[in-house]
């Protein structure tokens, strides 16, 4: 109803109030896909993801959270916009959202897929960061460590900086072995005694002099890295110990007849090439005292 002034006029409301709820107005408005989408969540923060493809859809952007925040098989992503949740065969276009929209995330407890197969576990140590090595339901206990040998010799590697923009390196795995300031002389950046790099081409280790373009495993940022100080993790398989459930596992046993399944964690152990000596002394046996002849008493030498 309208007052022009002397009397009421009434006019139709929009065709489209008519034809849809007013809640769902906005997914049948003409969006362009988006390229980048921010995801706000209490326990991570705010997680951008940028060059997305236009086909994506909403469960591709779950496997998406799912694969950068390295989540247990345990653990489902829930995604939702203004408290409604999207369904997962939705692509992004399709639900109008436009880059740089904002949606909520959450993150619950679910039960395991009993029907799961085995494609890769997580590889963690105490030493490095976990590590997605490949496995199949026939590889043993031998031919994965042979698997994480391969992998720290050319492991690939992403980070995802602020603005949602992927960085993938693929390079072999240093180990800083002694803690050095920077050095602007020698164009190096500081680096901490056990601390995990990559290099691209580790020919550039050759000659130990000078500086060495590296990449930090925990941030992807660039480190000019003292050439001198960087140690080739070539990781023996003789010289590692997988462990499952607190079990440390025999060579010739099948990964998936004891029990693991897709993306679960094992456990990696071996010696730190870059130990500190302290440490190294604290970890050594304690010597037994030599036994003193004659029941301890020794004789004094006559003059």
């Amino acid at each position: 109803m309208i007052n022009d002034g002397n009397e009421f006029q009434r006019r139709a409301p929009p065709r489209s109030a008519l034809e849809v709820p007013s809640w769902n107005i906005d997914t049948l408005l003409p969006t362009a896909p988006p390229t980048r989408i921010y995801l706000k969540s209490s326990n991570h923060g705010v997680l951008v993801f940028a060059d997305l493809d236009k086909d994506t859809t909403v469960g591709g952007l779950k496997t998406l959270v799912y694969e950068r925040l390295m989540l247990g098989p345990n653990q489902a992503v829930f995604l939702s916009s203004w408290g409604r949740a999207l369904d997962e065969a939705k692509r992004l276009c399709d639900l109008s959202l436009p880059t740089n929209a904002r949606l909520e995330i959450r993150l619950a407890l679910c039960a395991l897929d009993p029907s799961r197969g085995l494609e890769r576990l997580r590889v963690t140590s105490t030493c490095l960061s976990t590590r997605r090595v490949a496995a199949d339901m026939q590889t043993t206990v031998l031919e994965f460590k042979h698997a994480i040998q391969e992998e720290l010799m050319k492991g690939a590697h992403e980070w995802w900086k602020v603005d949602g923009v992927c960085l993938r390196v693929s390079g072999t795995t240093l180990l800083a072995m002694t803690s050095q300031p920077a050095d602007e002389k020698q164009m190096t950046d500081e680096i901490s005694q056990g601390e995990e790099l990559i290099v691209e081409n580790k020919l550039h280790l050759q000659g130990g002099k000078g500086a060495c373009t590296t990449y930090r495993i925990a941030t992807g940022h660039i480190c000019n890295a003292p050439a001198a100080e960087m140690h080739i993790l070539d990781l023996k398989p003789e010289f590692m110990t997988l462990l499952w459930t607190g079990r440390a596992l025999a060579d010739d046993e099948v990964l998936f007849e004891l029990g693991l399944r897709q993306d679960d964690p094992i456990v990696l152990e071996f010696t730190s090439p870059v130990t500190p000596n302290e440490l190294t002394l604290m970890r050594a046996p304690v010597k037994e005292k030599e036994k003193k002849a004659d029941g301890g008493a020794k004789g004094k030498k006559k003059k």
